[in-house]
């Protein structure tokens, strides 16, 4: 999103949230500075992934978040609000196909 001449980008990896912005000669990589916002290290701390994404009755063979779908929005005084969402990718025992569990989403609020 362009903002009073700046660039604000919102980014996935799959592992984490993050944000890049530009205020002036956007062609130039060294204007760019880089923040992460999200990771799935603090998804899984918080909301640990096993605990939603049983199989059954049975605790999965694997089970890891995705942070995805990052959205941003900014003020004309230059807040911004990051949203993204984040969804479970799971193995259940005896089978080798990974399953999609949705999840929920985060907004994130910078003044």
């Amino acid at each position: 999103m362009q903002a009073g001449g700046a660039l604000v980008l919102a980014i996935s990896n799959g592992s984490k949230i993050f944000t890049k912005v530009c205020t002036q000669n956007c062609t130039v990589e060294a204007n760019w500075g880089s923040a992460d916002l999200d990771t799935i290290n603090s998804w899984t701390a918080a909301y640990n992934p096993y605990t939603y994404a049983v199989c059954g009755t049975t605790p999965p063979t694997t089970a890891v978040w995705s942070l995805e779908h990052p959205g941003v929005a900014v003020r004309p005084d230059g807040a911004a609000a990051f949203v993204y969402s984040g969804h479970i990718l799971r193995t259940c025992p005896g089978s080798t196909s990974v399953g999609y569990l949705p999840g929920f989403g985060r907004v994130v609020f910078l003044p």
